[in-house]
């Protein structure tokens, strides 16, 4: 079959197509729900009267990685996560790697209503770090990547693996996509290699299940209560560090939840917390624009610079020296 074009209107008839395949049941309709740089989703709504989300990947090896994750979050999480029915890789009949799995009711978090007292955007937060910290406690016995088979012994020799590619390959990218911010962006995670032993002195006892990009607008909540009830769309997941999964709960949107503040008062947090997370943001937005291919990712330069000014600001804290 011809390549298909990533657009998720031109999309829409191959999808259901590969669901009325798949159920062999009529489809009534097929609804595109949105996506970003690496993959898009749909509602399918059967003759039956069963609903489910197919997901159609852009990178490759994303399906792998993806639907392993979700089902061994499934397993950890308090809160639902969806489960998957299938998965199929790309071939002549469609050529794009794609999952399906179950509908989650509700709406996103992001898009709670801007009215909700502060008692009860505490209580939204205590319930989203209960969940969190419930998922880490699932462990496993070395590093790495979930759905790749390269594994390491500390977090340390890790996560300098992930640094050094992720820069690497990003010197590349910029030779040939001039920007205004890259020398910063390349600049400031260099200064964290080369500072890794101090950022990364607390090591985490053990590697715990990380879900790699848990920001408000991967959870899904109950639209009349407002109560979370679902998690979504993990990123990157990892057997890693369980502050990892801290930074996405300082993303600049809706900051009156105060997800990061929360966790940190409910649970032991390192001492260089704040250090380490900045670092990790910083660096994973610039891997998923490289694993993406696309500068635009988090609303453009506006959300690089909130993230370059963050890590300074700790560098400067904590007496490491960057080039300007």
């Amino acid at each position: 079959m011809e390549k298909i074009l990533f657009d998720k209107e031109k999309l829409t008839p191959a999808v259901k197509a590969l669901g009325q395949y798949e159920r062999g049941e009529k489809i009534k309709s097929v609804i595109p729900l949105g996506g970003g740089g690496f993959g898009l989703t749909y509602r399918l709504a059967y003759a039956d009267g069963t609903t489910e989300i197919i997901k159609v990947f852009k990178t490759s090896g994303m399906l792998q990685s993806e639907s392993e994750a979700l089902r061994l979050l499934r397993q950890a999480s308090p809160l639902k996560v969806p489960e998957v029915y299938y998965t199929r890789e790309a071939d002549e009949k469609f050529p794009l790697d794609a999952m399906a799995m179950e509908h989650i009711d509700g709406i996103c978090a992001k898009d709670l209503p801007l009215f909700l007292s502060a008692k009860k955007r505490a209580h939204i937060a205590g319930t989203i770090a209960d969940a969190l910290a419930e998922i880490h406690k699932t462990t496993a016995g070395k590093y790495g990547y979930i759905g790749k088979t390269e594994r390491f012994g500390t977090w340390r020799e890790f996560y300098q693996n992930i640094l050094t590619d992720t820069y690497t390959r990003f010197k590349i990218f910029c030779k040939q996509n001039e920007n205004g911010l890259n020398g910063k962006i390349t600049a400031l995670p260099e200064a964290g290699i080369q500072n890794l032993g101090y950022i990364l002195a607390d090591e985490p006892e053990n590697p715990c299940l990380v879900h790699g990009d848990l920001w408000i607008g991967n959870i899904m909540a109950d639209k009349k209560t407002c109560e979370p009830s679902g998690i979504l769309d993990p990123l990157n997941s990892m057997w890693g560090d369980g502050e990892f999964d801290l930074f996405p709960l300082n993303a600049p949107q809706r900051k009156n939840f105060k997800l990061y503040e929360t966790y940190k008062e409910k649970f032991a947090a390192s001492e260089r917390v704040d250090l380490k997370t900045a670092l990790y943001y910083l660096a994973n937005e610039v891997l998923c624009r490289l694993q993406s291919g696309g500068w635009s990712r988090g609303g453009g330069n506006a959300f690089y610079r909130t993230l370059i000014k963050r890590l300074e600001t700790q560098y400067k804290k904590h007496n490491i020296k960057f080039s300007n």
